[in-house]
């Protein structure tokens, strides 16, 4: 049998808490009676420490004193030590931490109260009773540097004491309170610790994420004192033989106290109950905990309830099993299996022998925790996390073994081992290789890590954790995975993991990096020339060569395959009906230089061949980062549509050709979020209109489609983009010309976070107007289409054709009421009145805001917003200027699908629109002055790169 369940008289763990949508895996050591601390080649530092330490629940406050004697076994003198002092990484936004939560595009930490965030104090380091010098590091407040009061030489230890206060942050990464009422504690580097000394010098780095956590094995005396009511975990050995008494008892989920709860004021919500923490006892215990690892953690909390089993290891030795299972009203069933932990031990055990401990225990996660760092990648690529309990077992058994300089080593080797798991257990009977090739996450990855590496955006493997992108960061288990894999090749299958397991014996206590894994495989077919030194390109790249044809959207089935997909395609407007077809493209996860999407579309109504286009190739000179798009794209549409004198449909339109080359300076580095460029583009554009005649036999005038007249623009825009999640902000500076006209357009735009959620978007517009050649009366009509204005735009004067219409020339219907967001942005359309558009053919300015509802009235599930713009214009500086200077209008605004569709209705407005309107009864209703827009741009994913709609 592989597991049977124990009675709860025979527990032997603890309880343990996660937070942060990770799982934590301790592993006792209590009967492995280990003394001594074993040296790696060459050396390393001998550290023991003794700390006593007290849990505050009510201020979520540890308050302690360390001692720490420090043995200097390298071959140099010390005159100081670097102190990591890691919850002050929580102190502010200004931490390297903070930082690493920004560029990954979470703001919780950023916008957190001061009872969210944490930090430590009351350090006095002394040795003896002398006191000794601190000095701060010049960059990071999560650092600190003790000078010692003598040299340090080689061969000596000395005692380092301090006491040390810890205020406790919301758990955001692996350390902090949280759970019902913010009692469940996870105390994860949470005391003052020496950096690593070894060969290669100090390696005092800051907290960006537990990840990038590098500390050598040390020992650990502990006394942890709290209220009597908490369960406590910790992957140290706790010695108080009554706490295992009472923690047996702990089998069944707590009944937890409900309070009700009263709706607030101006709130839809009704009146709901509310699960309150179980009170802590006024009594307190002391518990003592011993351990040799490289990092002493503990969790905290009053609501587990336990699971147990043994499980029979390969090798016939039994280990003890505990599951800990986490409360949580939302959830109806356990988030893990005890059958799915207890087979990760097995498989574990069956491919690198016993674990070495006597014990195992397992925590669940919570559900959600809407501050914490999400699975980006998973996100994006939609991939499901498999057999997250081997995964996490696998994770701390070797982290309690052996430390890895690199966690390009450490998260690779999970990887690998986990894909191993899973075939394992597949019911395919293929072949692992047969496996590998079909495995979707697999392959999905791959196609990105050769994205990233054929746009020059690889990183070095040993590059510091807080200079990592988040992309690389992502791709680096799969990169470590396929790189053991290349090594797995070469060795044979077959043994290959039980090298694996006598690497981690013979590495016991020590650390790894990538020259003593493979200094430890090797059997004279792998060499040194084989460790990658860069995230991405591995396997070496080569070129695509087979066309595979997939529909729809899928990812490609091989990393070196070139996949063009085709789907169906529907489409609607007002001339051409409804209109279906189908589409081709090359938009993937993999990056090609060459990226086309083309599309034809039949027009049931109008009889037309229509159909829309986009072709690009991108060219990077040599090994710059420079970029050059050279593209073209195409669309031909319907405008107009009626029956002629025959009663025959006929329609008129555009068909539109746009050359391009885009220019993509290169970035500052791979952490930056800003994209500067250059593109000039050339609109060449044909459009046929109705000419109308009378008919003799009836004397009424019928439409007749007009010749095509083409007409150009060329256009030249410098942007610039900062896409980063706090206060993102673009700018476009735009010159367009054509044969009568030119015209210069300024658009910046920001967005301000509020730190409730939400914020609101400013944009500034201007624009300059000006003939080419003398200013006429006929210049001014024939170029009023292109001359900036206040008010909203219709389909008529979207003279690029660059955004969809259900139609653009409709004067009555829901049609008519679309607008576009291009120049002034006043959202009120004025099409009866000319005089009161606010165009003008020298100059108009205006400021736009948008903002989400900042106050609890309004369920966050609603997508309501306010809007308010305002402009100016040159003719109203006249000074026989009829109206108003500045024109204004505001109101509510309805944002649907992701911001797709956007409706806007106007509540307040100038005088000017105010007494224009009462002139006609029909257009001044309420639904006759709202209108809307349609931004196909946002449907498009940021993944497909580039719109293909310009």
């Amino acid at each position: 049998m592989p597991w049977i369940p124990l009675p709860a008289l025979a527990l032997t763990t603890f309880m343990l808490m996660t937070a942060v949508m990770r799982l934590f895996i301790w592993m006792c050591c209590c009967s492995l009676g280990i003394t001594g601390l074993a040296q790696t080649s060459p050396w390393q530092q001998d550290l023991r420490y003794n700390i006593e330490v007290t849990l505050n629940d009510a201020e979520h406050t540890l308050t302690g004193n360390l001692e720490l004697l420090y043995k200097n076994n390298s071959p140099d003198t010390l005159y100081f030590i670097w102190f990591h002092i890691w919850p002050n990484a929580f102190k502010n936004d200004k931490t390297a931490y903070s930082e690493h939560r920004l560029q990954n595009g979470n703001t919780a930490f950023y916008f957190a109260g001061p009872a969210d965030r944490g930090y430590i104090n009351r350090l006095d380091f002394r040795s003896g009773i002398t006191s000794l010098e601190v000095a701060d590091h010049p960059v990071h407040s999560d650092i600190i540097r003790v000078i010692l009061h003598q040299p340090l030489l080689p061969g000596q230890e000395t005692v380092i004491t301090t006491p040390f206060h810890v205020k406790l942050p919301y758990n955001f990464d692996a350390f902090g309170h949280a759970g019902i009422g913010g009692q469940s504690y996870q105390l994860n580097y949470w005391f003052p610790s020496a950096a690593v000394y070894d060969a290669g010098g100090w390696h005092e780095v800051p907290y960006v994420d537990r990840k990038s956590i590098y500390n050598v094995f040390a020992e650990y005396e502990v006394q942890l004192t709290l209220p009597r009511n908490y369960l406590v975990a910790s992957n140290a050995c706790l010695k108080n033989a009554e706490e295992w008494q009472w923690l047996s008892t702990r089998t069944s989920p707590p009944q937890l106290p409900v309070i009700k709860t009263s709706a607030k004021k101006q709130s839809f919500k009704k009146p709901a109950s509310q699960i309150v923490a179980i009170p802590s006892d006024k009594t307190t215990k002391t518990l003592r905990y011993t351990a040799r690892a490289s990092k002493i953690e503990f969790s905290a909390d009053k609501h587990f309830w336990i699971e147990t089993a043994i499980v029979h290891q390969a090798s016939g030795n039994n280990l003890n099993l505990f599951l800990y299972h986490r409360f949580d009203k939302k959830k109806k069933l356990p988030l893990f299996s005890l059958h799915a932990v207890a087979d990760a031990v097995k498989l574990n055990s069956a491919g690198f022998g016993d674990y070495v401990h006597n014990s195992i225990s397992v925590v669940e996660p919570f559900a959600y925790n809407d501050k914490s760092d999400s699975t980006i990648g998973g996100k994006l690529l939609n991939i499901p996390v498999k057999n997250p309990e081997y995964r996490f077992v696998t994770r701390e058994w070797l982290m309690s073994l052996v430390n890895f300089r690199e966690p390009f080593i450490a998260e690779g080797l999970i990887e690998f081992l986990n894909d191993h798991a899973a075939w394992r257990q597949s019911d395919g009977g293929s072949s692992y290789q047969v496996y590998l090739s079909q495995n979707e996450r697999l392959n999905k990855f791959r196609a990105w890590q050769q994205s990233v590496y054929q746009q020059g955006h690889s990183q070095p493997v040993s590059i510091a954790p807080d200079s990592l992108s988040p992309v690389n960061a992502l791709l680096m288990p799969v990169m470590g995975a396929e790189w053991l894999r290349m090594i797995e090749a070469a060795q044979g299958s077959q043994n290959f993991q039980q090298y694996i397991g006598e690497v981690v014996k013979n590495k016991r206590y020590k650390v790894m990096d990538r020259k003593d894994l493979v200094a430890a495989l090797q059997q004279g077919s792998v060499s040194l020339q084989q460790i990658p030194d860069t995230i991405g390109g591995l396997p070496a790249d080569q070129p695509s060569t087979k066309l595979v044809v997939k529909p729809f959207f899928e990812t490609e089935p091989d990393p070196a395959s070139s996949v063009v997909y085709l789907t169906p395609v529907i489409g609607y407007n007002m001339s051409d009906g409804l209109m279906a077809g189908a589409g081709a493209h090359n938009y993937g996860l993999k990056y090609n230089r060459f990226r086309f999407f083309a599309t034809g579309l039949y027009g049931l109504q109008s009889k037309e061949v229509n159909g829309l286009a986009d072709f690009g190739y991108t060219w990077q000179p040599g090994k710059s980062k420079h970029k050059i798009r050279f593209g073209t794209g195409f669309a031909r549409f319907s405008t107009l549509s009626g029956n002629d004198s025959n009663a025959n449909r006929i329609s008129a339109g555009f068909i539109k050709f746009t050359p391009s080359v885009r220019w993509l300076l290169p970035e500052r580095s791979l952490l930056s979020t800003i994209e500067k460029s250059i593109e000039w583009k050339t609109f060449i554009i044909g459009e046929s209109g109705f000419s109308y005649h009378q008919k003799s036999t009836d004397q009424e005038y019928y439409p007749k489609t007009s010749d095509v007249r083409y007409r150009y623009i060329n256009q030249l825009t410098i942007g610039v983009t900062d896409s980063r999640v706090l206060y993102p902000y673009s700018a476009m500076l735009q010159g367009q010309q054509a044969r009568d006209f030119f015209r210069i357009n300024l658009d910046a735009r920001v967005f301000f976070n509020y730190p409730s959620g939400g914020g609101v978007d400013i944009r500034l517009f201007a624009a300059g107007f000006g003939y080419i050649g003398s200013r006429s009366g006929a210049g001014t009509f024939a170029t009023a289409r292109y001359q900036p204005k206040l008010t909203a735009v219709r389909g008529s004067e979207d003279y690029t054709y660059s955004n969809y219409f259900i139609g653009r020339y409709e004067s009555e219907g829901i049609a008519s009421q679309q607008i576009m967001l291009r120049d002034g942005g006043l959202k009120i359309r004025t099409d009866l009145f000319q005089d009161m558009q606010g165009r003008s053919d020298r100059w108009v300015s205006s400021l736009n805001l948008s903002s989400t509802v900042p106050f609890a009235a309004i369920p966050p599930s609603i997508p309501l917003r306010l809007f308010f713009d305002i402009g100016t214009y040159a003719e109203a500086w006249k000074e026989d200027a009829a109206g108003t200077r500045f024109l204004y209008t505001g109101g509510l605004q309805l944002s649907l699908f992701k911001n797709v569709l956007n409706i806007y209705a106007p509540i307040i407005y100038s005088k000017t629109f105010r007494d224009v309107l009462k002139t006609v009864p029909d257009e001044n209703r309420f639904f006759r002055k709202v209108s809307f827009t349609i931004d196909l741009e946002k449907a498009v994913s940021k993944k497909t790169g580039r719109t293909i709609f310009n």
